[in-house]
């Protein structure tokens, strides 16, 4: 079984916050795994790995209308990035 990581240990590692991760998921950009004994969030490693991409993508100027986007295939990650660095410059 996958190690999961609770909300407070994902933060830490990936220095963000719960209200972050918490408006994330109500808008469907992440997931997370709830435990039959609790109702606290978790996290898979690749559900970790996927929160590391949004926050990247956030932190390059990618909206969330974009991350969503490229999500559900509808647009592709490489073409959103090239065009905003094409903004940038």
């Amino acid at each position: 079984m996958d190690k999961l990581y609770d909300i407070s240990e994902v933060c830490e590692l990936l220095g963000t916050t719960s209200r972050t991760l918490r408006f994330y998921e109500e808008k469907g950009i992440i997931t997370s795994t709830k435990e039959l004994d609790s109702q606290r969030r978790k996290y898979t490693e690749s559900q970790l790995e996927h929160i590391k991409c949004v926050l990247v993508l956030r932190s390059i100027g990618i909206s969330l209308k974009e991350i969503e986007g490229i999500i559900h295939d509808k647009a592709s990650l490489e073409e959103t990035v090239r065009i905003k660095k094409a903004e940038r410059f």
